[in-house]
């Protein structure tokens, strides 16, 4: 982590790809938090009903 003394002796630039080096760090956990939460919610239905939840699925990858 970069102290606030460091971050005022920093360049515009550097301070441009810190930015966007946090901004991906954040996409990223998002994406990944996104996917166990679907992950999760298909293993659950999957488990309590797993005949309606696999036509369910199934059914909306012929719709797209």
């Amino acid at each position: 982590m970069i102290s606030q003394s460091m971050m005022l002796k920093l360049d515009p630039l550097q301070k441009f790809l810190k930015s966007v080096d946090r901004f991906n760090d954040l996409v990223v956990s998002v994406y990944v938090t996104a996917g166990h939460i679907l992950l999760s919610a298909y293993m659950w239905c999957l488990f309590r009903e797993p005949k309606s939840c696999v036509m369910s699925w199934q059914k909306k990858n012929l719709e797209m």
